[in-house]
């Protein structure tokens, strides 16, 4: 990306920047590049971000499902001890674990039931009556 050259364009981009949200759907990676991309861009347009905003700016963009990974990185340290491309590492691995649970869960075999079937009683002998094919509750 260029350097923007319009106040217009670099509040567009100041506006697209804060305002990302990160879509499960699409692999974290290339999204999480892209952000970055913008970073970068505003920086060298003399609109630089400090490392804790856009720490803030990435957390903000998470989906709903990793909210629990948000709370976990903002209760590990001062707001101003955060790293960038640490929460950049952890929303991948995140992501890489929320895949391996879906795959997980889609392996589960759904548990069958047998009660709509008869089962055959024609060998056994009813402790009820002493009738064989039969048992107490049937009697």
């Amino acid at each position: 990306m260029a350097v923007p050259s319009s106040s217009t364009t670099v509040f567009n981009l100041w506006r697209q920047l804060t305002q990302a949200r990160l879509d499960k759907s699409t692999p974290m990676a290339h999204q999480l590049a892209k952000i970055n991309e913008m970073r970068v861009v505003l920086t060298n347009a003399s609109m630089g971000i400090t490392n804790n905003q856009f720490c803030l700016i990435l957390l903000h963009a998470l989906p709903d499902s990793y909210e629990v990974l948000a709370s976990t990185i903002l209760a590990s340290s001062a707001p101003d001890k955060l790293k960038h491309s640490e929460i950049i590492t952890w929303i991948i691995n995140e992501e890489a674990c929320q895949s391996e649970s879906l795959l997980n869960l889609a392996k589960v075999t759904p548990i069958k039931s047998n009660s709509n079937k008869k089962k055959d009683h024609t060998n056994l002998t009813c402790h009820y009556c002493n009738k064989k094919g039969h048992i107490k509750p049937d009697c």
